[in-house]
């Protein structure tokens, strides 16, 4: 890539490029995330394609890591080696060209570099800065919605602060979708004042067709007991007096009740609850079904004024729900028949709550990472999908940020312009051999040689198949038709000249079965032209 840029071009934040050599994962390797031709004045967007096992997900987990690492650095707590191998990350933020490396390599190390400087080195501009010196964008957004995704989780924020993980693994092993409904609900509270996220929510409703309600609701626990209008101190205490007297001696109560001990030193707080539970009564937000002793407190987060209230109760309402009186928070969709999000399809809980989280955590001068969103959704949503992003983050302030992308579906770039677009092409180096096995200077993924610049905006999914993944059938459409043209000039002219159209051929030769009809009609015509020995 061309080091001498325009640092004007590059407002916001854009991560232009990462070469890795031997790396223990992704082995010898560059990839260019942007065209430097192309406009960054809006949301620019990255997608990398490839089938599974070409390194995508580890490739986020590794730019992650080096970020850690350059924090790490300017904090002064030296390199914490999660990346290894040389690597060279380059990125831009409001016109600085930032590159963070420790290749020793004399023709690109600074001449001032010494190699005990933690094996690493800092340069702004082209000249060597101190650590302490380097930016940051304001959020690196990690979005999956996958158990098995390769995002780092860290055990404290402070280990890289910009860092926010949305997915559904709480630890590197364990993951709850009900965490991860209870994170979404956290988000849609905490974010009831911003504009931008209220509008971003509308906008999702409108293309999830939910616009009648989006609900947040909490089951009672003992009804009876504390949503029947009369609940006063003494029967709140009472209830937990008698579970204390149950577990009297045990080593382990239950979290509710060491919940309630601490809840019970503050004064007024017993108080405060027992008042709002009667309210909710006296106003008639717990709702029952017939006989059921279970009711159902619920928030229309589309109307304004019960959005308002529900951040008026959230407090209370967590409280409540860790004091065992109420269940953790769900999630319903309304299209007509309520529903709860759990029970929606994998495409609306996919796309709903990724969306909240992102309109969540994503601000200006961002990075954000979007694992195979393809999981689950319809193909009609995956062809809208990345059109839905950008117009989900339209706003200017976005337009200062990066998204990449990382899939195997042929569908999600069919929509995708080219003027503030890069696609990135992954395939395997040795089809034969497991990365793993492969010694650590070989080359273990390579770049798809995809036409520079390519603008897919537009393209059916066949034409996407064709000239991006490289995958001819006798049943796309494109090659079909792309193929008749060719077998027109051949049989109107004497003697036609094919010239052009020879490395179409060829290559649809050697990628289609030796038993497809089309691959022999091919075959016939490539040895008539004397192409084929």
């Amino acid at each position: 890539m061309n080091e001498t840029v325009d640092l004007f071009k590059y407002n916001g934040f854009k991560l232009i490029n990462l070469e890795l050599i031997e790396n223990k994962l992704l082995g010898t390797i560059t990839y260019d995330f942007i065209d430097e031709i192309d406009d960054e004045g809006h949301i620019y967007t990255t997608v990398i394609i490839g089938p599974n096992g070409t390194g995508k997900s580890n490739l986020f987990r590794t730019i992650i890591e080096l970020f850690r690492e350059l924090y790490s650095l300017r904090e002064g707590k030296g390199r914490v080696y999660q990346v290894k191998g040389r690597f060279k990350l380059k990125f831009s933020l409001n016109g600085d060209i930032y590159i963070f490396s420790n290749v020793d390599d004399p023709k690109t190390r600074p001449v001032n570099y010494k190699k005990s400087d933690n094996n690493a080195y800092l340069l702004r501009n082209g000249e060597l800065v101190p650590f302490k010196e380097v930016f940051f964008p304001l959020a690196i957004v990690a979005n999956s919605l996958m158990i098995t995704d390769k995002y780092p989780v860290f055990a404290r924020e402070d280990i890289l602060p910009c860092y926010k993980y949305l997915g559904v693994r709480n630890t590197p092993q364990n993951a709850s979708t009900r965490s991860y409904v209870r994170k979404t609900v956290d988000f849609i509270i905490s974010n009831q004042d911003s504009d931008a996220f209220k509008a971003g929510l509308k906008k999702t409703t409108e293309f999830l067709g939910v616009n009648e309600a989006i609900e947040i609701y909490y089951s009672t626990i003992n009804g009876n007991v504390f949503f029947n209008g009369k609940l006063d101190v003494e029967k709140f205490r009472k209830h937990y007096d008698n579970i204390n007297e149950r577990y009297l001696g045990k080593e382990y109560p239950p979290q509710k009740l060491n919940y309630y001990n601490r809840l019970s030193n503050n004064d007024g707080k017993i108080e405060e609850l027992v008042d709002f539970c009667n309210r909710l009564v006296e106003e008639k937000c717990v709702i029952r079904k017939g006989d059921s002793t279970i009711g159902r407190i619920t928030y229309n987060i589309i109307s304004s004024t019960s959005y308002s209230k529900l951040k008026q109760d959230g407090d209370l309402l967590e409280e409540l729900r860790q004091l065992g009186i109420l269940t953790a928070p769900d999630i319903s969709l309304n299209k007509g028949d309520s529903y709860a999000l759990a029970e929606s399809s994998s495409g609306e809980y996919h796309l709903f709550s990724s969306v909240v989280g992102l309109l969540a955590t994503l601000r200006m001068n961002s990075l954000l990472f979007i694992d195979e969103p393809e999981n689950s959704l319809h193909p009609n949503w995956q062809m809208k999908y990345l059109s839905f992003i950008r117009t989900l983050f339209s706003d200017k302030n976005y337009g200062t940020s990066h998204i990449i992308v990382a899939t195997h579906s042929h569908f999600l770039i069919s929509d995708l312009k080219g003027d503030s677009s890069r696609i990135i092409g992954l395939k395997r180096a040795d089809e034969q051999t497991t990365s793993h096995s492969l010694a650590n200077n070989e080359k273990r993924y390579e770049l798809v040689d995809l036409p520079y610049n390519i603008d897919t905006y537009g393209w059916s999914a066949e034409q996407v198949l064709l000239n991006v993944f490289e995958v001819p059938t006798t049943r796309n459409f494109y090659v079909a038709e792309r193929l008749s043209q060719i077998f027109k000039i051949a049989a109107n002219i004497k003697n036609p000249d094919l010239s052009q159209y020879k490395s179409e051929l060829m290559m649809w030769h050697k990628r289609l079965q030796s038993n497809d009809p089309l691959h022999y009609t091919i075959e016939q015509l490539i040895k008539r032209l004397g192409w084929l020995v």
